[in-house]
């Protein structure tokens, strides 16, 4: 059962601010974003709450994810609406569709995490990625494994802001033809 009431939704940490100013600047602030490592949504919840994002917050561990979906369910109107939590036994093999996420976000530490497999669900033409739970160091590596070109990294930032497909044009932009797309397109 909902509640009638919910709990004041607490100001969010400076990493979650420094999040939100950046999936805004990025333009990724509406559609998907994927979470890994938040398992108390202290990033997941701001995030819903600042932006228009649904958020996918990712947890290896099914007892975990039923004590943040009760959390979600008791103090918050985002269970099942903004947030979704999702158990996926093995982050190196994520069950999500290719370039689902306009943002992806790694909270925390999470074991056997795949920087290829983060990259491969990240949205082309502007899609972001950043690791604010890791360090340096952690964060480098994660954006070296994870396939993007040179140009798609963002060392400055620590971050990969994902480019068009290869192939892929700006459907935005007046040009001639588009290689990935197939035809006949009827509306």
């Amino acid at each position: 059962t909902k509640p009638d009431t919910f709990a004041a939704i607490p100001a969010p940490s400076p990493v979650a601010t420094q999040v939100i100013e950046r999936v805004r600047a990025a333009g990724m602030d509406c559609g998907f974003a994927l979470v890994t490592g938040d398992p108390d949504a202290a990033l997941s919840i701001p995030l819903a709450t600042a932006t228009r994002l649904n958020i996918i917050n990712v947890l290896t561990d099914g007892t975990a994810t039923a004590r943040l979906r009760d959390r979600l369910a008791s103090g918050t109107a985002f269970n099942g609406s903004r947030i979704h939590a999702v158990t996926v036994p093995q982050l190196d093999r994520l069950p999500f569709a290719r370039h689902l996420a306009n943002a992806v976000i790694v909270a925390g530490s999470s074991k056997n995490l795949s920087a290829r497999e983060l990259y491969r669900v990240l949205r082309p033409c502007g899609g972001t990625l950043i690791a604010p739970g890791l360090n340096s160091a952690e964060t480098q590596t994660l954006l070296a494994q994870c396939g993007a070109s040179v140009d798609e990294i963002h060392k400055e930032e620590n971050a990969v802001i994902r480019g068009r497909l290869e192939g892929a044009l700006d459907w935005d932009r007046a040009v001639p033809s588009d290689r990935l797309a197939g035809g006949p397109m009827r509306v």
